[in-house]
């Protein structure tokens, strides 16, 4: 797994979180496909209290619900990567509001930025004036029109358990970027994939199939493919979100 360079400080927390959560995939379809390729596999060892041996055989229903799972890890990869990535781009555009005002500017932060940001952090910012919103601002005497960006997002509710290739297209779009594969052809990525990865998550989430039914239209070569393209994919919205703050595309050009 080749790593990136990301510059943006708050970009380069989520791909931290996101290297480690990768390693942690990698190692169980290291085990599921191991599994997969011995005859009769056991689990050996020790009961930690007496010490007497024990043993499990891994039969094949647990070998189908095994790989089953990795559709569960791979989606909540995808899904956990971009709200930690979109979350930077508003810790970003945050951190830019606090400096600008500090400056004592006469204007508001938002109006700096790209047309569709703006109409897109708007339209959210309605919801602190709900009764609770209202009660926060008025015991903690905030300055409303000075936290437009802080306000006007909802981190848990960016995605809700519905993310797929479309999605992310389209929440990219809202910013200003293009999601583009890294290094093609090698650096390739199937939106099929991902849609698939989605269904089956869900098929699973909602009890529809049991996870041994599930694997078993799940063959190694194709978890293995679905996981390079999950990370292509993730590589390129990382290439392109960095170069996107880096380069400050969020402001609106004269």
């Amino acid at each position: 797994m080749s790593e990136l360079t990301v510059n943006n400080p708050e970009l380069l927390d989520a791909y931290i979180d996101y290297t480690d959560k990768l390693q942690d995939i990698s190692d169980y379809l290291e085990l599921t496909n191991l599994l997969d390729n011995i005859r009769s596999p056991q689990l050996i060892g020790e009961d930690i209290i007496t010490q007497d041996p024990r043993s499990l055989s891994i039969q094949r229903n647990l070998k189908k619900t095994l790989r089953s799972t990795t559709y569960l890890l791979l989606y909540n990869l995808i899904e956990s990567t971009m709200t930690a990535c979109i979350d930077a781009i508003y810790s970003t555009l945050k951190r830019l509001e606090i400096h600008h005002h500090a400056q004592q500017s006469t204007d508001y932060f938002i109006f700096h930025l790209r047309e569709s940001i703006r109409k897109h952090v708007l339209k959210q910012y309605g919801s602190i004036f709900s009764n609770d919103g209202i009660a926060e601002i008025s015991s903690n005497r905030l300055s409303v029109f000075n936290t437009i960006i802080d306000k006007g997002y909802d981190k848990k509710s960016l995605f809700n358990g519905n993310i797929d290739y479309a999605l992310i297209r389209e929440e990219a779009k809202k910013f200003g970027f293009n999601v583009r594969p890294l290094n093609p052809p090698n650096g390739l990525f199937d939106p099929e994939d991902i849609l698939n990865i989605k269904t089956n998550r869900n098929i699973l989430a909602h009890g529809a199939e049991t996870f041994s039914e599930c694997g078993n239209r799940l063959s190694i070569g194709e978890m293995s493919k679905k996981f390079t393209s999950t990370v292509n994919l993730l590589n390129a919205v990382f290439a392109a979100i960095d170069n996107y703050l880096i380069s400050e595309a969020f402001y609106e050009t004269a």
